[in-house]
């Protein structure tokens, strides 16, 4: 290497050496206004820097504003017009209330010798008392009596006043107790039961429950009530929230659902669900219409001037007692009634009691049960030719097998004859009428559940007021119509004719 180039490579050396420094310094100057911002936004009040020693870092020049001149004298400082926030107000210490005890203390000087004092004021203090809670036995006392001079006379007493449940040793205010600390208190049985033996009442938490679901039952009204308002809502807010429940004998935890149905304004339905099968959708959003068949009084007046008088009473079991066809006449076919089934008879109809007693041989579930009578029933059963003091089957045939079903089906709904459409029909006026589905269930011979998946389309009240309104004289006036229209369109085609 010659000389010329090895003090080449010292210059080039040295450049290299005098960049690297500058470079090393610019990062050390980076390196500290990095920290100064972090400081400055991140820091304690006490660590933050001012503005102006973080621009001279920087390298920016400062210079006063053009508004400020030497000797100035600083703006007055606006003040801050946002309003204070209201102390809030502490309620008493005692709510006003409460009922009062007054208690007067007098010194006992003054309780001796009243008359030698004089009141010239009062001091009044005040404490807040608890009483605890007590038991009270309460004993209806119903006296028998007997008429002076009647020997042979029979003893009248009092009736006893509605409960709800015959000899339930508890009062509905009891009763109110134990659900209000289990359901808003959240205390569980097992704790309400120690309570109530501390206070000298020994009542087991099986109890407990039992009256809790008592109360349930007796206010499930007010939740069908509310059911059927959703059900009847054209916007609703659902919700789900999966809860694991204990299921006895399952070894393992179940998961269930809790449904939320809101109208916004309205009510909210919550409706519990073990799982998640088509069957919650049903009692959550009510039965489909057009899964149910019901028909209309006025399809109904049409079917009762159309068929064949040995078939009418047939027909009014299911419309207005709520039958099954095989109740009124089994089918005779093979393999489509048992032998031992039979219809109803007429001398089961208790035309004083205003009920039909329907034996357990005659029901599809074995187990007897009893049909109210109502008025619209016995008016056209009377209409049928069933009346008091008969014997015999209401009705002989089954219009099924004669083909009567599928001849009015074509002539009266065109699109064929409605399978249950009668007891459906009775199902759903009935239950619009009292509102009250396990009355309705035990009428029909079946459970609330089916009654709710296939026997029930929601009604209202008026609708079902005009279904059990209907009266036989409006089905003898129709006729009455059709005939004289029949013979004015006569009278008028031999006219023309002329």
């Amino acid at each position: 290497m010659t000389v010329a180039e090895r003090q080449q490579l010292l210059d080039d050396i040295a450049r290299r050496d005098e960049i690297i420094a500058r470079q090393a310094a610019d990062i050390l100057v980076l390196r500290q206004t990095i920290d100064a911002l972090s400081r400055r936004i991140f820091g304690v009040s006490s660590e933050k820097l001012d503005p102006a020693q973080l621009e001279f870092m920087l390298g920016m020049e400062t210079s006063a504003p053009a508004s400020e001149k030497p000797g100035a004298i600083p703006e007055t400082v606006q003040p801050d017009h946002r309003k204070k926030p209201a102390k809030q107000t502490r309620p008493p210490r005692i709510p006003e209330h409460l009922a009062v005890v007054t208690e007067v203390l007098d010194p006992p000087e003054v309780v001796l010798n009243p008359e030698r004092f004089r009141r010239i004021g009062e001091e009044v203090r005040e404490q807040l008392h608890f009483k605890r809670a007590e038991f009270i036995r309460i004993q209806l006392v119903r006296g028998k009596y007997v008429r002076i001079g009647d020997p042979v006379a029979k003893p009248i007493i009092s009736k006893l006043p509605p409960s709800l449940q015959d000899r339930c040793i508890a009062t509905p205010g009891l009763i109110a107790e134990v659900v209000d600390n289990r359901f808003v208190r959240h205390l569980p049985y097992y704790r309400q039961e120690e309570m109530l033996a501390s206070m000298g009442v020994n009542i087991h938490r099986k109890t407990l429950c039992d009256w809790a679901l008592l109360a349930s039952d007796w206010i499930s009204a007010i939740y069908r009530e509310i059911q059927y308002e959703h059900w009847g809502a054209t916007y609703r807010q659902i919700d789900e929230t999966p809860i694991d429940y204990l299921k006895p004998g399952s070894g393992k935890a179940q998961t269930g659902y809790l449904w939320t149905s809101n109208i916004p304004g309205g009510t909210v339905l919550y409706h519990w669900r073990k799982g998640r099968d088509g069957g919650g959708i049903t009692e959550l959003c009510g039965p489909d219409p057009d899964d149910e068949e019901v028909i209309t009084p006025e399809e109904f007046k049409a079917l009762a001037a159309a068929i064949l008088p040995q078939y009418r009473s047939g027909i009014v079991l299911q419309a207005f007692c709520g039958f099954r066809p095989e109740e009124v006449a089994p089918l005779k076919r093979k393999g489509m009634s048992k032998k031992s089934k039979r219809g109803i008879r007429r001398e089961e109809i208790d035309w004083h009691l205003n009920v039909i007693r329907v034996p357990g041989e005659v029901t599809k579930t074995g187990f007897p049960r009893n049909v109210p009578l109502l008025p619209a029933a016995r008016e056209w059963l009377e209409w049928a030719g069933v009346r008091p003091g008969q014997t015999g089957p209401v009705c002989d045939d089954n219009p099924v097998e004669a083909g009567e079903t599928v001849r009015l089906g074509r002539e009266v709904f065109k699109t064929g004859w409605p399978q249950d459409a009668l007891r459906h029909s009775y199902g759903s006026y009935r239950n619009a009428m009292i509102r009250a589905l396990p009355q309705v269930a035990e009428e029909m011979g079946t459970s609330e559940t089916m009654l709710k998946q296939h026997y029930h389309n929601p009604k209202t009240k008026e609708e079902g007021e005009a279904w059990f309104g209907m009266l036989t004289s409006d089905l003898i006036r129709s006729k009455s119509d059709e005939i004289e229209v029949s013979a004015r369109t006569f009278l008028e085609a031999l006219t023309r004719t002329d």
